[in-house]
C-alpha cells in the first residue's frame, strides 16, 4: 500500500521535473557590478520561480538586442545559494525511493562549467555537503535492510561509465580492453522491461554504501578533468552512475527491480 500510494504522488508531482539551483557567488565574482544578479520572488513560500538580471548595458534576446528588462523564470523548485545538499536531496529522495520500489528513476544535472553539477551530484563522500550519489546509496540500503525483516532479498549493482570525447570509458574496470557500445537489449530478465544498455560495461555487486563509496572514490580518480577560469578542477566529461536494485519476495515469489540512473 505505501508503495501504490508513494508512486501515486510522484505522479501527481509529475514524472518529469525540472529545478534549477543557483550557487553562491565565487570569491572573484563579488567585486565590481558585471557579474548576473538573480532575485527570488516567492518570498516565505517555496521558491519556484527566479528572475534574472543583467547589471548595465543591453541584452541580447537571441534575435535582436533588447532592453534590458528583469526575465522571470519558473520551474518545479528553485533552490537559492543559501539552500545546502540536505535540502536538495529531501526534494529529489523522493524519487530514489522510487527507484527502490521498482521503478525507474533518472536525475540529470545539467549546466555549464563552474556552474556545480558535480558539486550537488556528487560533492564530498562524507559529511554535511556530500551529494545525491552518496546520499542514495545510504538511501537505498538502509531501506533494502528495512525490508529484508519482512521476507525480501536483495542485490544491489553498480556501474559507471564516462563519456569523453565521444567515447565511452568504464570508469570502474579502467583498464578493461572490451569496447563499449550502446544496445538495444530487448530479451530482459524476469522482473524487467526492455533497456538500453551498454555492452561491456562491468557491473559491480555491492553489498553496503561503504563499498559504493570506495567505487567512486576510485571512479574520481580517474576521470577526465582540468582546470577552468571557473573552477580548478572542473570535470571535462559526463559521466551515468547506475544502480540496479533487484528485490525478491520470498512470501509471495515476486520480483521486482528498479534503476537509478544519476548523470
Amino acid at each position: 500500500l505505501r508503495r501504490k500510494l508513494h508512486n501515486q504522488v510522484m505522479e501527481l508531482k509529475g514524472n518529469i521535473r525540472v529545478y534549477c539551483r543557483v550557487r553562491p557567488f565565487l570569491e572573484n565574482e563579488k567585486t565590481g557590478n558585471k557579474h548576473k544578479v538573480f532575485r527570488f520572488p516567492d518570498t516565505n513560500i517555496e521558491q519556484r520561480s527566479i528572475t534574472h538580471v543583467a547589471e548595465g548595458g543591453l541584452k541580447y534576446d537571441g534575435v535582436t538586442r533588447a532592453s534590458n528588462k528583469p526575465s522571470k523564470f519558473v520551474f518545479d523548485r528553485v533552490f537559492t545559494p543559501r539552500e545546502k545538499q540536505e535540502e536538495v536531496y529531501n526534494e529529489v529522495g523522493n524519487m530514489v525511493q522510487s527507484a527502490a520500489d521498482g521503478y525507474r528513476v533518472c536525475i540529470f544535472a545539467y549546466g555549464q562549467t563552474g556552474s556545480g553539477k558535480t558539486h550537488t551530484m556528487h560533492g564530498p563522500l562524507h559529511g554535511d555537503d556530500r551529494g545525491i550519489i552518496p546520499r542514495a546509496a545510504s538511501h537505498i540500503f538502509e531501506y533494502c535492510e528495512k525490508l529484508e525483516t519482512q521476507g525480501w532479498t536483495f542485490s544491489v549493482s553498480v556501474s559507471m561509465v564516462e563519456i569523453y570525447n565521444e567515447k565511452l570509458r568504464d570508469l570502474l574496470t579502467p583498464n578493461s580492453k572490451a569496447p563499449l557500445e550502446f544496445h538495444r537489449h530487448l530479451k530482459p530478465a524476469d522482473g524487467e522491461e526492455a533497456d538500453t544498455v551498454v555492452d561491456g560495461l562491468s557491473e559491480h555487486t555491492v553489498t553496503n554504501a561503504g563499498e559504493i563509496l570506495k567505487l567512486l572514490r576510485k571512479a574520481g580518480q580517474i576521470r577526465q578533468t582540468a582546470a577552468t577560469h571557473c573552477n580548478a578542477q572542473s570535470s571535462r566529461s559526463h559521466t551515468v552512475f547506475s544502480m540496479k536494485i533487484n528485490g525478491f519476495d520470498s512470501k509471495e515469489g515476486k520480483r521486482r527491480v528498479g534503476k537509478l540512473n544519476l548523470v
